[in-house]
């Protein structure tokens, strides 16, 4: 009973592995080639030019000098090495951890919200939020990721930028939970929060512990690049996003580069 569970699990795994047509196909070929005796005894002369079988005395036909049931054998086995360690090399793929941030304005890169007033529920302003969504593209989740602004440029013209900041990262909260350092999960996304604007008065905010001698470059109206890296588990992902402002709120927009 356990060899022929042991034998089930592995046509179950091989045909998952192989997938159905090239399961089928392996054992086609691999009956037809151990079965050439039958088949050269059933069709000589279509069969024997064509493979350049040399048949000894006997009934039983050889290729290559061995029987034809062993060399049957040797080809289905070598299908199926071939099959497991091509699956193998996918699920290694599927389980090496990778991250993916990018920004979609079109799904929840731009987000608007409202701020009320917890005791009253009065509103108290309208927020448009810059995010950058990152997920992770392998089957394992990958643990303390933290998201850092690296680099920030304005935008001179169509081809020219001037780099404002390059030094140190600065660090950016997630969504939602608002903490520096979170866990992303397969098959779910992470918000990372950028920059925001407020309706009321126009106020562009970069969401980050902005230095001093920054502060003064961001307070002006243009378009800005971002560069955002998210690490976690050994790996690192990065995004750019363009931000526009005009000091309005429907001028706030966001871009992906």
């Amino acid at each position: 009973m356990r060899v022929m569970g042991l034998l089930k699990e592995i046509y179950e795994t091989a045909k998952e592995a192989a997938g159905p047509r090239w399961f089928v196909l392996t054992v086609i070929v691999a009956t037809i080639v151990g079965r050439i005796d039958w088949l050269e005894e059933n069709f000589r002369e279509l069969f024997s030019g064509w493979l350049g079988l040399r048949l000894p005395d006997g009934d039983q036909t050889m290729i290559f000098g061995f029987p034809s049931w062993i060399v049957g054998l040797t080809v289905l086995f070598a299908f199926l090495a071939v099959i497991f360690l091509n699956h193998a090399r996918r699920l290694k793929r599927q389980l090496t951890p990778k991250l993916e941030t990018v920004f979609d304005p079109e799904s929840g890169g731009v987000s608007v919200t409202t701020m009320t007033n917890s005791q009253t529920g009065e509103l108290i302003d309208t927020v448009k939020y810059v995010r950058l969504a990152v997920n992770s593209a392998s089957l394992k989740s990958v643990p303390e990721c933290v998201a850092s602004l690296v680099k920030i440029e304005r935008r001179l013209d169509l081809a020219r930028t001037e780099t404002l900041w390059d030094q140190d990262a600065l660090p950016l909260e997630w969504s939602v939970t608002g903490g520096y350092e979170t866990k992303v999960h397969y098959l779910t996304k992470r918000y990372v929060d950028v920059a925001r604007a407020w309706e009321k008065t126009g106020q562009v905010e970069f969401l980050t512990i902005i230095p001093n001698r920054l502060a003064p470059f961001l307070e002006r109206t243009g378009t800005f690049l971002l560069t955002v890296v998210v690490t976690g588990g050994g790996i690192s992902s990065d995004a750019v996003v363009e931000i526009e402002t005009d000091g309005t709120f429907d001028g706030f927009k966001a871009r992906a580069v």
